[in-house]
């Protein structure tokens, strides 16, 4: 269980950062 929460927080970064990027594509 807690390398799933670890593996949900790097998934979390990752997705703040594409969103971040998408906003600049845009």
């Amino acid at each position: 269980m807690e390398v799933q929460w670890e593996y949900n927080e790097v998934r979390w970064e990752y997705n703040e950062v594409r969103w971040e990027y998408d906003g600049s594509t845009r």
